[in-house]
């Protein structure tokens, strides 16, 4: 590992890594070459190159030979659903030459792309694998994160569901002595611009009428919902986040060990998801309903 060098990409690096890009992108069922996705994944890094893109790589180089690539984005809408911190960043284009694969080149890209986002504020990573790359990325991914948060359905078409990955940066959900009480505070998008705050006090008052004062609390000027999770462990367990569309949104965990996305909105409470790349909203009815309030029961004091 000492003699691997992860640097920029320059120009050159793009024709060195096209025989990379056509080994790994190939369709899923025939496994026939895709010239048109490799064009675009080179004039991605192209315009990332000439500072012309949000989008920003890595390549990892070892003896003068160019090995692999890896990027990093803003989340793509579909992504964000699967985020639960302020400042989430994709990891994008995760690609390794085949001989060098288990040889610490994806580790040292992502660990160097997550250094640099948590330096621009960052506070998590989210990455997703499609179907494709079931034999290899995701078991990658697994040793990398751990277990997958969740699945966006039909993600690369119809059968083509993604596998997401998530890790948190936020130094201020790091691992400590655990407490009688805590207090968990939702995060924040772009919520606090309106200026509405009486809006979310009408979705709590219509949504969560059962819950008693001090249970959840509303803190006006700052747009944080406040719970008092058992231990300090529950921080990892419950998220609430306040949508740009004034709706609450809350994750809550299923018996299976992943999350249940839902938005809170005056108009009753909808079921987050994902279907051939697009967030949808299903409604849930009053026993659904009962059932996600009484999925926080646990978690209030």
């Amino acid at each position: 590992m000492s003699d691997l060098l992860i640097r920029e990409p320059v120009e050159a690096d793009i024709s060195a890594l096209r025989p990379v890009m056509q080994h790994w992108v190939r369709d899923r069922n025939t496994g026939a070459a895709l010239p048109d996705e490799v064009a675009a994944i080179e004039e991605s890094v192209r315009a990332s190159i000439a500072g012309e893109s949000e989008q920003h790589f890595l390549v990892a180089e070892r003896a003068g030979r160019v090995l692999g690539i890896m990027g990093v984005q803003p989340p793509t809408e579909a992504m964000r659903h699967f985020t639960r911190t302020p400042c989430p960043t994709e990891l994008i284009t995760a690609l390794v030459s085949d001989e060098a694969r288990g040889s610490g080149v994806g580790r040292a890209l992502v660990e160097a792309l997550a250094e640099r986002a948590e330096e621009q504020g960052s506070t998590e990573l989210v990455v997703n694998n499609g179907p494709r790359y079931q034999r290899t990325g995701w078991p990658f991914w697994r040793r990398m994160f751990g277990e997958p948060v969740g699945t966006a359905e039909e993600y690369y078409g119809p059968g083509g569901d993604a596998k997401v990955w998530r890790k948190d940066l936020s130094k201020e959900t790091s691992s400590s002595p655990e407490k009688p009480e805590v207090e968990l505070r939702g995060r924040v998008s772009s919520f606090r611009d309106t200026g509405d705050d009486e809006q979310v006090k009408r979705v709590l008052d219509v949504i969560l009428p059962d819950l008693e004062s001090g249970q959840a609390q509303y803190l006006l000027g700052t747009a944080s919902l406040v719970m008092k999770p058992k231990t300090n462990k529950d921080l990892k367990d419950l998220f609430v986040i306040f949508s740009s569309d004034k709706s609450i949104r809350l994750s809550v965990p299923t018996i299976d060990g992943e999350f249940e996305d839902y938005s809170l909105k005056l108009e009753g409470v909808f079921r987050n998801g994902f279907k051939q790349g697009k967030p949808t909203q299903e409604p849930v009815d009053e026993a659904g309903t009962q059932l996600i309030i009484d999925q926080l029961g646990p978690y209030l004091t």
